[in-house]
């Protein structure tokens, strides 16, 4: 069992020790640190607990004359208590927003919250050795498959009340034994045969494997690191899954969580026809060694560490980077 007090909130205030600050700022030259105080910024530009780094954009003015606005390289080491998940939120929204080129996180490694399940991990490489088969399943995808989100409008006879969002995936082909090796590969989803018509003898029967709701979200997490062509639409797609369910009970559903829905699916269907300037995000972590001795202390952390980097993979000109 883990010890909560590892974890406790009781301080939240642990100051980036130099040598490791150092260290990433030779490889990511950061130019902004948005959870700092006057005592310990790490970068010129930086947001004091008053003017809340929460509530700023991640971006910095390179000369208060020409006013030229330039993207943030952000470093943060964020407040360690209750409100650590809104700081990896902000990481998130930030890169995705535009307002941040990259964010390097130093973070308590616990991977058992809330925050790493729904900012990170989704949108992480593997940790695990390269699996070939979804390697080459993500590459079939990539070419061949469709990732998308259906509206399903209610009927008079329907039990359903509102509109239903229903996210899929899905590969269309004649190759009977490839469909059926994605449906081994990832254990989920159903193949549907369809037959031809015999009047047009040219013509194959096909076979479709379709993946819906949180299986379509399993195997969209699985071959996320991997994709090209369809990164960005898959990343849409983790990003609608992660909504609340939109069904309970038969009842309504709230119309802000409707409206939230429909706009990824109308975002997908666009991507469809256009990625010009859509950023995905990709995200890394690396774990440290031992413990750190925050701020000079002479005892080490009661918890290890990691360092989580949010970078864009899809340009604003539209090229992959």
């Amino acid at each position: 069992m883990v010890d909560k007090a590892l974890f406790s909130s009781n301080k939240d205030d642990w100051e980036t020790p130099g040598w490791l600050f150092d260290e990433l700022d030779r490889e990511f030259e950061f130019n902004l640190d948005p959870a700092a105080c006057d005592e310990n910024a790490k970068c010129d530009k930086y947001f004091t607990e008053n003017e809340n780094g929460l509530m700023q954009p991640w971006y910095r003015w390179k000369d208060a004359i020409a006013c030229y606005l330039v993207r943030g390289r952000v470093f943060v080491n964020p407040p360690y208590g209750r409100d650590v998940g809104k700081w990896v939120q902000k990481a998130h929204d930030e890169v995705e927003a535009g307002n941040a080129e990259l964010v390097v996180m130093l973070l308590p490694a616990r991977m058992d919250v809330l925050w790493v399940h729904q900012h990170i991990l989704p949108f992480c490489g593997p940790f695990k050795p390269l699996n070939k088969k979804e390697v080459w399943a993500a590459g079939l995808i990539d070419g061949e498959g469709c990732i998308f989100v259906r509206a399903n409008k209610p009927t008079e006879s329907s039990r359903h009340k509102s509109m239903q969002h229903d996210l899929g995936v899905q590969v269309h082909m004649t190759d009977q034994k490839t469909v059926y090796l994605l449906k081994e590969i990832f254990g989920c989803g159903h193949v549907r045969v369809e037959e031809r018509n015999k009047e047009n003898p040219t013509w194959k029967t096909a076979y479709r494997w379709t993946c819906r709701g949180n299986e379509a979200a399993s195997v969209i997490k699985k071959i996320y690191p991997y994709l090209v062509t369809k990164k960005a639409e898959a990343y849409e797609a983790l990003a609608f899954s992660l909504l609340p369910s939109a069904q309970h009970r038969w009842e309504r559903v709230p119309e802000e969580l409707i409206a939230k829905r429909a706009q990824h699916y109308e975002t997908l269907k666009q991507l469809k026809r256009c990625k010009e300037g859509y950023i995905a995000i990709d995200t890394e972590i690396r774990f440290l060694r031992g413990r750190l001795k925050f701020g000079g202390s002479k005892n080490s952390a009661p918890f290890p560490s990691m360092v989580v980097i949010f970078r864009p993979q899809y340009s604003e000109s539209g090229k992959w980077e």
